[in-house]
């Protein structure tokens, strides 16, 4: 029988000194990964009007992320007889100092995921709520509490999702209820080809990718490949459905040439409900609620790639990784606000190919850890 590791448990913030930033069980890793998922799925977009296309919109993020369940599911397969070895720690036994290389790939991927909704919300709180506030004016208070969030670890992040993702599902609810009578099918019309509706495929594998990836990075805090293979799935099946039925809202209130103009359009779907009467305006709220949901999930996975970019180093010391993370993050944020000529190019680039980029690190580590299975099973030479 194998004896039982005490984990030491995180108080408040985290240091970033311990091994798993404490443990989390089935109810804190599935609604940080729903909410993570769900949080990229409605509030991402890499050009504006992205969300404007249709049925198509309905049903290419859901499908890009259950798409997104097979590299997943492949790499934990091959990680399952390796323990509670998280996917850094694997890189590093199998590929030494060359792991931080191979590890860069998914930490990009999962600082830009992060900065992605932070962006849309930054632009919706300068247009609608704080007219032309610069952006750095709002960052500076939504970087140092995203940042908490990162540095505080697994632990933390996933008792507050439980808080929080009742409040955000809650918030969905409040804002697509009072426009249901508004809805009307036509507006999705037409209805795409299949070729048409694989084309927004590809962007949405890039962003829901690398959150999922994020549990075979934390195998050592919610219990291991097995059970992060299943909790990928549940959360991909339960995300998916949220997010179709939430674009589905959208499109039947707006018609696609409406929606194709507006920015982060499920926090004013409201508008068409209420414009008629003397009601309380809860667009603005719910969007706070939101944001927090957000800023919790995307922080999520700026600890996530802290974490593998620490672990390929061979150092538990994940705090400095975090803070310079969050920190990129915010500069990504303000590259999307302000993205002119290169800066659109590369956004549009990665939405077509930026699903590739996880793809070597997952192989890495599924490789890796294959072998490193072998030579714990390969049988010592003893001397003659």
């Amino acid at each position: 029988m194998e004896a039982r590791v005490k984990t030491k448990r995180t108080k408040g913030i985290s240091d970033g000194t311990e091994t798993n930033a404490g443990r989390i069980g089935r109810a804190e890793t599935l609604s940080v990964t729903v909410l993570s998922l769900i949080s990229t799925g409605l509030f991402s977009a890499f050009e504006a009007g992205e969300l404007g296309t249709g049925f198509a919109a309905v049903l290419t993020r859901p499908a890009a992320l259950l798409l997104s369940l097979a590299p997943v599911l492949a790499a934990a397969l091959t990680l399952r007889g390796n323990g509670e070895t998280g996917l850094g720690e694997t890189l590093r036994m199998g590929l030494g100092k060359a792991a931080p290389i191979a590890a860069l790939p998914l930490a990009f991927s999962l600082t830009l995921t992060a900065a992605l909704p932070l962006a849309e919300f930054t632009g919706f709180i300068r247009s609608f709520m704080f007219d032309s506030v610069p952006t750095l004016s709002v960052l500076a208070f939504v970087i140092p509490v995203f940042a908490y969030a990162a540095l505080a670890g697994l632990e933390p992040e996933g008792r507050a999702a439980c808080i929080l993702l009742p409040l955000a599902a809650a918030a969905l609810v409040i804002a697509i209820l009072p426009a249901a009578h508004e809805f009307e099918p036509r507006r999705l019309l037409p209805f795409p080809s299949p070729g048409e509706a694989a084309k927004g495929v590809p962007a949405g594998v890039s962003l829901f990718l690398p959150v999922l990836s994020a549990l075979l990075i934390n195998l050592g805090g919610i219990g291991g490949a097995e059970r992060a293979g299943r909790y990928a799935a549940v959360s991909a099946a339960v995300s998916a459905a949220v997010i179709f039925a939430a674009l589905a809202a959208l499109g039947l209130v707006y018609p696609a040439p409406v929606l194709r103009g507006m920015s982060l359009p499920l926090a004013r779907i409201d508008f068409l409900s209420i414009k008629q009467s003397y009601a309380l305006r809860l667009d603005k709220v719910l969007a706070m609620v939101w944001l927090a949901g957000s800023m919790l999930a995307q922080a999520y996975c700026v600890y996530s790639a802290a974490r593998l970019m620490a672990s390929s180093f061979g150092t538990p010391l994940y705090g400095p990784f975090a803070l310079a993370l969050s920190i990129a993050a915010g500069g990504l944020v303000l590259a999307c606000e302000n993205a002119l000529g290169a800066g659109r190019a590369a956004l549009r680039l990665y939405s077509r190919a930026g699903f590739l980029l996880p793809i070597p690190t997952l192989a890495a580590g599924a490789l890796s850890g294959v072998l490193t299975r072998r030579k714990k099973q390969a049988p010592k030479r003893t001397p003659s």
